[in-house]
């Protein structure tokens, strides 16, 4: 059972005693005299961190016809060379302050905005120098010609690597969802001809016309002096800037206002599917008490049709849900769209029932039932989020003060967004949300879109007629008890052994269970729960009955009820739940409130008392599966990631993808017989870490932990001796339509398991990407994005695999490889600058400070330690442990991690490029 936590905070709006709504008043707001604004918010979530985000009011539609993709080409070069950094001194200067480039210092174009971002630790004059490199952003880019040729490889890399499927797919779209608007004209990435023939007074032109102060707001969140932040924006962005005038484009998007049937489509969708769009004009943001209702009477409709569809699953009526969400396309219109997802090519089928659920609920109104259960969900998550109101993360506030700069919704206080969420729930009736639902579809026109593999002729008249479809009894009258389980029979034990080692309370009960617990409450009201037992995938003879058997549990609900019944017993309780294996273990793992950590618990209590497998998530399962695996085949990359599966284990069948035919030919008896011998009874320990005290922990614990069965033995991690092929190899295949190659890299080494040793192989990780993004990308303009990333694993061997990743042109695949050879010799014979050891360090040090303010990481650095038996080490162990890495380490572990003994390139190129 999945149970979704939808978090309704509905937060950009609030309910004053005089009826009008107020910006939350912790919101520093004002603008300079050249009339650029700020928005700076104090909060300490997590601790001595800040992140800035810079909003320049210019995006692809502000491009005149011969300016195609220079908006995006700006964004670029802000990072080539300002008047104050040249082009490699910025990035390594944010380097060197502890930003990580890419996750927490980039950049994004979209078709109305471009903005910067920085996430940064405050100390010392870190804000400072983030602000200053802002500044030289927003008004002292360089655009050297020189630069601008070398970006022009990057762009051209970064169009050829998005040109996927997905992109072809929406490209066919566009007439549809933007008309013969300037959307439909202006894709961020631009036209690759004029990227190649930019020039930097073309590029100085755009940028001058759009980068000027009234079109640039800055956002500030994070744990700092409000008044240190606002002046030392005054200080950098001060300067009075007067550039070209840029008339704002027309924007307007028509409304088409009749049934339209359009059908995009492309050979590697792999999922078909049909979308019904109701087109609605654009309601504004949320500036008052009846927009802020309304904005959660689409949340209502949102879950209520996503429980008729868990009735109707669980039923066997239905193999797919149908989904509901909102979309405002730049304020111009709106959708409310219907979508589900096809089976066998019947599309028609899927249309029909779209359109017979919709006539249902106008017809008959969602059940109260259902109604009842979704504002229990909702009011018991706005208690979780007043519980958590002090703890947000800054990226909640960035995205209030965001929404409000694209639709001018109101920044409201997480006070008064439970205020009067807690308001507006308990006086919206069943009625209103029945009428919204007829209202959003009851006027303008309807677009049914029809998503397929292959070209559809089918008529526009055959499909009107589903507007008509027979009503579907929405209505349901199910009795269900208020309760999972009877757990008044059940006695609080006393644990047989207590202590605390490293800030960890560990409690041993006497059916064998131990569990350890972490109180933190950097984030309240959340409450981290594993449930775990050694043993994996290396444990079993047949792991596609184990995968098999995980998959359809979690859509058999729990102890006797389904997952539709599951979630209506279970409306108020705010709690997510699911069951999963890897190498190393089998487990459950559940998020919960404060509140319902008891009922978390019980859940888990129930399903290893009863781990089961429901015959109609079977049928649904089977029926779905081998439809969507014909249709995965198709898929370039689908297809391409699975036979290299099976060329790297050698076809072991322990290893290989799942096939239709064990999914024809499993049954129900051999995945009941995996779960209770792996998932039932005993043998289970677990690691609750959160917002919990020791003393809340021990009780539950006490009541659900320890009368848990005693009697199944504890298992351990087997070495199955199954090993990935070795030596040098190539794997190559042309199933690619576009000219494009993707590639990866695999180095493996089996070497002993320390975890200094794994912080070493991060280390030369880190130094070897921004090596590979010196040399590949800024030098040679030969990619977009090019990475590395590491596993070191302990158990059930010990073994260390290294994987590169990047796109390409075709042609430049060996050439690529060429330049990784020559810095894997380069870290193997000479010692690695010091600078980037310490920026890795730094950067690392500033990761793992946000880390262990996070329940969610120490509860898998707490359960990892207690399955791979190694020490829990705090904060300060670990900085001692990273300081202590020396370029030495680095140079021994080149040798070690870059020997291409065991080397495999891997590579899915264009279907007409010549080997």
């Amino acid at each position: 059972m999945r149970k979704i936590l939808i978090f309704l905070f509905f937060i950009t709006a609030i309910f004053g005693e005089d009826m009008k709504f107020k910006t939350d008043e912790n919101l520093l707001h004002g603008s300079l005299e050249n009339r650029l604004n700020y928005y700076i918010f104090k909060n300490q979530t997590p601790k001595n961190s800040a992140e800035i985000y810079m909003y320049v009011k210019a995006g692809s539609t502000n491009e005149n016809d011969d300016e195609q993709g220079l908006a995006h080409f700006s964004e670029h070069m802000m990072f080539n060379g300002t008047k104050d950094f040249n082009k490699n001194e910025l990035i390594t200067k944010l380097e060197s302050l502890g930003v990580k480039f890419g996750a927490e210092l980039n950049g994004a174009t979209s078709f109305d905005k471009t903005f910067y971002k920085i996430h940064i630790k405050n100390e010392g004059e870190n804000i400072a120098t983030a602000l200053k490199v802002l500044r030289n952003m927003a008004f002292d880019g360089l655009f050297l010609q020189s630069d601008i040729d070398g970006e022009k490889g990057i762009i051209i890399e970064e169009e050829r690597m998005r040109n996927g499927v997905g992109m072809r797919i929406f490209k066919q779209e566009i007439p549809y969802l933007f008309g013969k608007s300037i959307y439909s004209k202006r894709l961020p990435i631009g036209k690759m001809d004029i990227i190649k023939s930019a020039t930097d007074e073309k590029l100085r032109n755009f940028y001058h016309k759009n980068y000027k102060p009234e079109n640039i707001s800055l956002i500030c969140v994070g744990d700092f002096d409000e008044k240190v932040v606002k002046n030392l924006i005054k200080a950098e962005f001060s300067r009075d800037i007067k550039g070209a005038e840029n008339l704002a484009p027309n924007r307007k998007i028509d409304f088409f206002n009749r049934f339209v049937l359009f059908n995009v489509y492309d050979n590697e969708i792999q999922n078909e599917s049909v979308n019904v769009y109701f087109e609605d004009k654009f309601r504004g943001g949320i500036v008052d008490f009846e927009s802020f209702k309304e904005n959660i009477k689409m949340q209502y409709i949102r879950r209520l049709i996503d429980l008729i569809s868990e009735r109707r699953n669980a039923n066997n009526e239905s193999f797919y849900k149908i989904g509901f969400d909102n979309s405002n396309l730049f304020n111009q219109k709106e959708l409310n769209i219907f979508t589900k997802n096809v089976l066998n090519g019947d599309f028609k089928g899927a249309t029909s029932d779209i359109f017979s659920i919709m006539n249902g609920v106008r017809k008959f109104g969602f059940s109260k039932q259902d109604f009842d259960g979704a504002k229990s969900e909702f009011l018991s998550q706005n208690e979780s989020f007043y519980a958590a109101k002090n703890t947000q993360n800054n990226s909640f506030y960035l995205h209030k003060i965001a929404q409000f700069l694209d639709d001018k919704s109101v920044i409201l206080s997480n006070e008064d967004s439970y205020k009067f969420t807690k308001i507006a729930l308990n006086e919206i009736t069943l009625e209103d949300v029945n009428e919204k639902f007829r209202q959003i579809t009851g006027n303008g026109g309807i677009l049914v879109e029809l998503i397929s593999q292959k070209k559809l002729n089918e008529k526009e008249s055959d499909y009107a007629k589903f507007l008509l479809a027979k009503p579907y009894d929405t209505q349901n009258l199910q009795k269900l008890p208020s309760a999972l389980i009877d757990d008044s029979n059940l006695s609080v034990q006393k644990p047989i052994g207590e202590k605390s080692e490293n800030g960890i309370n560990i409690f041993e009960f006497a059916n064998g269970v131990k569990v350890a617990h972490k109180e933190i409450s950097d984030k309240k009201d959340e409450i981290y729960i594993s449930a775990f037992k050694k043993g994996g995938f290396s444990n079993f003879e047949n792991t596609k009955i184990a995968r098999l058997a995980v998959m359809i549990s979690n859509e058999s609900g729990l102890g006797g009820f389904n997952n539709y019944e599951t979630n209506i017993i279970t409306a108020n309780e705010n709690f997510s739940l699911n069951k999963s294996l890897n190498d190393i273990c089998v487990e459950y793992n559940s998020l919960s409130s404060k509140k319902d950590v008891s009922n978390a618990l019980k859940a888990i209590f129930a399903d290893i008392k009863n781990a089961k497998i429901d015959e109609n998530a079977t049928s649904r399962f089977r029926r779905v599966w081998i439809d969507e695996n014909r249709k995965n085949m198709q898929n370039a990359d689908f297809k391409f990631v699975k036979e290299l599966n099976d060329f790297m284990w050698q076809n072991d069948p322990k290893k290989t993808y799942i096939s239709e035919n064990d999914v024809r030919n499993f049954t129900n008896r051999d995945l009941q017989k995996f779960l209770d011998e792996n998932f039932k009874s005993a043998g289970f320990d677990f690691v609750i870490v959160g917002d919990i005290s020791k003393n809340e922990v021990k009780k539950l614990a006490g009541k659900y932990i320890a009368n848990l069965d005693g009697t199944q033995k504890r298992s351990e991690i087997s070495d199955d001796g199954i090993r990935a092929i070795s030596g040098r190899q190539n794997f190559k295949r042309k199933y690619l339509k576009e000219n494009i190659a993707k590639t990866q890299i695999f180095l493996r080494n089996e070497t002993k398991f320390s975890l200094k040793e794994a912080y070493i192989l991060n280390a030369l990780s880190e130094i070897l990407n921004v090596k590979m993004r010196e040399l590949v990308r800024e030098e040679n303009s030969l990619v977009y994005n090019i990475s590395s990333g590491v596993k070191f694993k302990k158990l059930p061997y010990s073994e260390a695999v290294t994987v590169i990743s990047f796109s390409s042109e075709p042609k430049n695949v060996d050439k690529i490889v060429q330049f990784l050879y020559s810095i894997f010799d380069e870290l193997k014979t000479q010692k690695v600058n010091e600078k980037y050891l310490e920026n890795f360090k730094k950067q690392k040090n500033v990761e793992l400070a946000k880390n262990f303010q996070n329940p969610e990481f120490l509860q898998n650095m707490i359960k990892n330690s207690i399955i791979l038996d190694e020490p829990f080490l705090n904060l300060e162990e670990l900085e001692k442990l990273i300081q202590s890495i020396n370029t030495d380490d680095i140079m021994r572990a080149a040798k070690v991690y870059l020997d291409t003994k065991n080397f495999l390139i891997s590579t899915n190129t264009f279907e007409k490029t010549k080997f």
